[in-house]
């Protein structure tokens, strides 16, 4: 069943690298957690919540993803958990996630600081 959720995933834009905020659904497939996203032009991500990495994008219907996760794919999702570099990359996405909260914030609060000098 996919709940509703908003969430972060890791992105990399030309050279820069960051977290981005995503309105999509969580899925849960053979016990692992899993974020969905759908873009614009109708590309499905599938992102590990951990590391905000995209286990796997192709073009379908959103619908579609729970039976796109065969146990086969969950199961190449287990193993690259258990790999040395996953604890870095989920650290480094905490990281990421900081700084990007941190920015939305700031931003807000420039913005209203602008609202409020130019009501006066």
């Amino acid at each position: 069943m996919m709940k509703k959720k908003t969430f972060y995933s890791f992105i990399q834009k030309e050279r820069i690298k960051g977290a981005e905020k995503q309105s999509g659904f969580q899925i849960e497939k053979d016990g692992i957690k899993l974020y969905l996203y759908e873009t614009d032009l109708g590309k499905v991500y599938i992102i590990d919540p951990d590391s905000g990495l995209s286990f796997f994008s192709d073009y379908m219907l959103l619908e579609e993803a729970e039976t796109f996760l065969s146990s086969e794919k969950v199961g190449k999702i287990r193993e690259y958990r258990e790999r040395p570099e996953y604890m870095l990359r989920v650290e480094i996405f905490k990281k990421f996630k900081k700084a990007a909260k941190a920015y939305e914030k700031y931003s807000k609060i420039i913005d209203e600081m602008t609202q409020g000098a130019k009501n006066e």
